[in-house]
């Protein structure tokens, strides 16, 4: 993520995001919605493999509504994270699209 594309979301997402950058809950406009997806996903460790469990843990820790298979599977739906065919090894599809790619396949 660069610079201005945290900058962007940092205060698109103000209302949305604790003092610790964690997402409190997803906004009800689909764009901000989508900008909370692209936060949560360049916070996730890039090298990171996860079975279902760990990547709900890795997720709880990016944010506070309680609700990580949203998250999860809202991610796998845009084509930043991979499931395996049998749902048990989840990775992040790198390079990570930037903001207006992102967007532009979310909306």
């Amino acid at each position: 993520m660069t610079e201005a594309e945290r900058m962007t979301i940092e205060r698109e997402l103000k209302a949305f995001l604790d003092d610790g950058g964690r997402v409190t809950a997803l906004p009800a406009k689909r764009k901000k919605q989508m900008l909370a997806y692209f936060w949560i996903a360049h916070r996730l460790p890039e090298d990171g493999v996860w079975n279902e469990r760990a990547l709900n843990a890795a997720l709880n820790d990016l944010h506070t509504f309680g609700d990580p298979a949203i998250i999860r599977r809202t991610l796998v739906d845009l084509g930043v994270l991979d499931r395996d065919p049998f749902g048990t090894r989840y990775t992040l599809v790198l390079p990570l699209p930037s903001l207006d790619a992102f967007l532009s396949r979310a909306l």
